[in-house]
């Protein structure tokens, strides 16, 4: 299997997909932890957020506003217009814009991406064994630490995510886009970091895309 390294470019589209676990039970559970501490509840799961695909970034290092943001792994699928690819992100996240509405919280931060991908048909048979994980570094945590650990078996699967009409439209209208597709509880709970890693790793074909960056904050002035 070819592991492609892809420079992306007039991406035309940029859909978060949020609330994708698979144990719905759990998705649940989630929103209702997440309503006490005055996070919206979603008016549907999964949801489709959108945001600018300007956000996007193969860079390793991005500008945040405040020190109350934090990333998340996951796998992300990109199109072209003619073919689908799957690669690793991170959705990263304004955590005090997010009581005030998700969907703004996730159109405010650049969104990182890796550089190397997989052809979406090499993969999706075995999709579900693959495995995602992050590391975080911060000031009081100078070593790594595990951030997030799991198999792709544990979210919704992205071809089914693809079906979806607001997502299918454009597979439809051959209109270019990148879907991030979910991700994993956070171990020791959400929290700011310095740095990330993100790792997807398939265990099937012994190969992994990687990607890593780091935070600058910004002060917010009035």
């Amino acid at each position: 299997m070819d592991t492609l390294t892809i420079r992306l470019n007039r991406v035309s589209h940029l859909i978060i997909a949020g609330w994708t676990g698979r144990d719905r039970a759990k998705v649940q559970h989630h929103i209702e932890e997440l309503a006490l501490l005055g996070v919206p509840a979603p008016s549907t799961t999964p949801l489709f957020y959108r945001a600018s695909p300007q956000l996007l970034t193969q860079d390793h290092e991005i500008q945040v506003l405040g020190g109350r943001t934090s990333g998340e792994v996951e796998p992300i699928l990109w199109f072209d217009g003619n073919t689908l690819f799957l690669g690793v992100g991170s959705d990263h996240t304004d955590r005090d814009l997010e009581t005030y509405g998700v969907a703004q919280s996730k159109a405010i931060c650049a969104k990182p991406i890796s550089s190397h991908f997989w052809n979406w048909n090499d993969v999706k048979d075995h999709s579900d064994s693959l495995q995602l994980q992050s590391w975080i570094r911060d000031p009081q945590h100078p070593e790594e630490t595990l951030y997030q650990s799991g198999s792709l078996e544990q979210l919704l699967n992205p071809s089914m995510l693809l079906e979806d009409p607001s997502v299918d439209c454009y597979l439809q209208a051959a209109e270019s886009f990148v879907l991030f597709c979910g991700t994993l509880p956070a171990i020791g709970g959400i929290r700011p970091a310095d740095s990330m890693r993100l790792e997807l790793i398939d265990p099937v074909n012994n190969q992994a895309i990687h990607h890593h960056y780091s935070t600058t904050v910004v002060d917010i002035v009035a």
